[in-house]
């Protein structure tokens, strides 16, 4: 174990600038991803607090719904 630490010290010494590198691609994508998933994450948030403002407690979403459902939808609001 002592060897091997021994020639990973002597690398680093010998390769610094790629050491340095390397740990800096590895901190700047680690910092991408993690601001990417929280811009991701409050944008739903946001758009969500959004339509529960507009619409109160009566938003919804219609996948894949053909007309006859969508104004069975819409009769039931009505009455």
């Amino acid at each position: 174990m002592k060897t091997i630490s021994r020639i990973a010290y002597s690398n680093d010494k010998r390769n610094r600038t790629r050491s340095i590198l390397i740990m800096m691609s590895i901190c700047l994508t680690t910092m991408l991803l993690v601001i990417i998933s929280t811009v991701g994450n409050g944008m739903i948030r946001l758009q969500k607090s959004q339509a529960a403002g507009s619409y109160g407690s009566n938003y919804s979403l219609f996948v894949a719904a053909d007309g006859l459902q969508q104004l069975v939808g819409s009769k039931k609001k009505t009455l």
